[in-house]
């Protein structure tokens, strides 16, 4: 009867002992952290470094006396041959009224040409009317949207579709009329314009940018693809703009169509460029991101001064010609692969990789990391070697002491 009460005992103490153990582990199951997985995705990273430089061309200023009225007959960005039209000036604003009447009447002339082969069987007034009430409405949602370069041709096009509305109710001699009434007119003004009005031309084809900043003559192509950077860095610091109070200026034109940034980088910054590499800048002020660029010198300076980087471009925008000192991005290398959170990677006798959730095991995985940013980095994704970290797989980034077939659930 002992015997049979103290195995009894031992066996209800082996239960109890076996019952707070499972509770223990519930617990430690339940109010753990457990294992905190991530999806390895594809990501696209660019490494872009921001930097503060200058534009450099090759620049002749236009001066004249200052005298006169003037209208510039050039677009910012816009090629110009040589001795090629680039303002006109005027004694008064008659005479530049006289020039405006021209203009139109010009256009009139055109347009009654234009109709001068034609006969009245051809003209359909209601369907000109029909093209009059669009003409209209279309302007009136110009207006609404600010579309003034829509705007100016439909002005036209209203205009030719009156004339040939009043043609439509005329004789048969209306058109011819009107025109020699018309160039009868023109001819007077055009005698009296030539007399009164100088025209300014360019001695050099190039590029045209109406803004002159004084500073055309200091920062040349030579000095910053030939002087030595702690020259370059001194005249940058130091350079002050030509005085153009004494004179009046119209322009400037790039005799080249090749530009060149410069600016100044760390040593840091300046390691992933090499010379005659091509990269992507984009501007601060302008309309148009990732121009292609050429990087035509890198030479650190003297001491403490940085990394001297020039780089070249021939894409003459409109909003980029008038530019000197600029902010802007530099590209130096876009990388693509997949997206690992940095509490995920691990080192496994000398080999990088991660660990990811196969079953309830954690599987070793080898990576190559090609870009290090912020809180991850960009892997390699060869997806045809053995082993390999596959999309959509979860990566381990909570788990501590963790080794390849460890259970981790």
């Amino acid at each position: 009867m002992k015997k049979t009460t103290i195995v009894t005992r031992i066996l209800f103490a082996l239960f109890l002992a076996m019952a707070v153990f499972y509770l223990g582990y519930q617990l430690t199951v339940t109010f753990s952290p457990g294992i905190r997985t991530v999806k390895a995705q594809m990501a696209r990273v660019d490494d872009v470094i921001e930097v503060d430089g200058y534009f450099v061309r090759d620049e002749f200023v236009f001066e004249h006396e200052k005298t006169g009225i003037y209208d510039l007959l050039r677009k910012d960005g816009e090629k110009v041959p040589r001795y090629g039209d680039l303002a006109i000036i005027y004694e008064s604003d008659s005479d530049r009224k006289t020039s405006n009447d021209l203009q139109e009447l010009e256009r009139k002339i055109a347009q009654y040409r234009a109709l001068s082969a034609e006969t009245t069987e051809m003209v359909n007034a209601d369907s000109v009317n029909t093209r009059i009430y669009r003409c209209i409405y279309s302007l009136a949602g110009c207006a609404v949207s600010d579309d003034y370069e829509e705007a100016a041709g439909l002005v036209e096009e209203l205009s030719a579709q009156v004339i040939l509305k009043e043609f439509a109710f005329s004789d048969n001699t209306f058109v011819q009329d009107k025109l020699d009434e018309l160039e009868g007119e023109y001819a007077g003004l055009k005698v009296v314009q030539n007399k009164r009005k100088q025209v300014l031309r360019t001695p050099y084809a190039g590029y045209y940018c109406h803004k002159v900043d004084g500073y055309e003559e200091i920062l040349t192509p030579d000095i910053i693809l030939k002087r030595t950077p702690g020259t370059v860095l001194t005249l940058f610091q130091t350079m002050e703009p030509k005085n153009l109070e004494s004179s009046f200026t119209y322009g400037r034109i790039s005799r080249n169509s090749v530009w060149y940034y410069a600016a100044f980088v760390t040593e840091a910054e300046s390691k992933g460029f090499q010379k005659g590499g091509s990269y992507q800048i984009s501007f601060q002020n302008a309309s148009v991101d990732n121009i292609r660029v050429k990087l035509e010198r890198i030479e650190a300076g003297e001491g403490s001064s940085g990394v001297l980087l020039v780089f070249s471009g021939n894409d003459n925008l409109a909003d980029t010609v008038g530019l000197r000192r600029e902010k802007c991005k530099v590209t130096i290398r876009v990388y693509e692969g997949i997206k690992i959170p940095k509490t995920a990677l691990r080192v496994q006798d000398g080999t990088a990789g991660v660990f990811c959730l196969s079953g309830v095991q954690a599987k070793f995985k080898p990576v190559e990391v090609l870009f290090d940013k912020d809180n991850y980095y960009i892997c390699g994704a060869d997806f045809t070697k053995k082993n390999a970290l596959l999309l959509n797989e979860d990566l381990i980034v909570s788990s501590k002491d963790l080794y390849d077939g460890k259970v981790v659930e």
